[in-house]
């Protein structure tokens, strides 16, 4: 259950990096939008649709109640998993898309998709968890075949949330270390402009001592004979 809005806040903070990104181009930005409203609104009623699987919800955890009803949680999960996939297909897509358009260098383009596409790469995760939801539907019930594959899903559950959350700062990481270089670069040209300037004025000095010191050598043999 917790998976579900641990893996809204990580997908609506990539598409609201794009969005952010991609503010002076309207239609791009609009379309970014409907994705973002579309992707609350499903992990919304997913979110209850898991936590009210059954009526009453008590059997959920009381499987030898027969005074209620469940819904079927393979077909739920399948369908989860699936939609998974899809969003995580999207925003690898959107980077792409949104960026070959733009007039850059092919270079700086793809360090653009990189950076940006980098949160997708959980979608490993998420056809890993959709493959061991259907195999597990294929092969029946069993306990302890049951236990092993729930935990399975649910590991596979924490891995794509927490690589895509590390994803998610590697657009501010990238911006933070470019900051840092640019502060580096700044801070060494401002060393340099200072040292050159005392150089050259310690050069100068000291040739105006050189020659200021023979001149009195080089005069005094010419005011001896003015004086007598």
């Amino acid at each position: 259950m917790f998976y579900v809005p641990m893996i809204l806040f990580v997908k609506t903070s990539l598409i609201y990096t794009f969005i952010r990104l991609w503010s002076p181009y309207r239609k791009k930005v609009l379309s970014l939008y409907i994705f973002l409203v579309s992707i609350v609104c499903y992990y919304t009623i997913i979110l209850f649709v898991k936590i009210f699987d059954c009526i009453p919800v008590s059997l959920s955890w009381q499987v030898h109640r027969h005074d209620g009803s469940c819904l079927n949680r393979s077909a739920v999960i399948v369908a989860d998993s699936t939609v998974s996939v899809i969003t995580d297909l999207a925003i690898l897509i959107f980077p792409i898309a949104l960026t070959w358009s733009l007039h850059m260098p092919v270079s700086k383009k793809l360090h653009v998709i990189a950076v940006l596409g980098a949160g997708s790469s959980a979608v490993a995760f998420s056809i890993y968890r959709l493959v061991l939801v259907i195999n597990g539907r294929s092969k029946g019930r069993n306990t302890a075949a049951e236990i092993q594959l729930i935990m399975k899903i649910l590991l596979s559950d924490n891995a794509e949330g927490g690589l895509g959350l590390m994803c998610t700062c590697i657009p501010a990481i990238n911006k933070l270390c470019g900051e840092i270089n640019r502060k580096w670069k700044t801070r060494n040209q401002e060393k340099q402009r200072r040292n050159a300037p005392r150089s050259g004025r310690g050069r100068d000095e000291e040739g105006t001592h050189v020659l200021l010191g023979r001149l009195p050598s080089s005069s005094s043999p010419v005011s001896g004979p003015e004086e007598s």
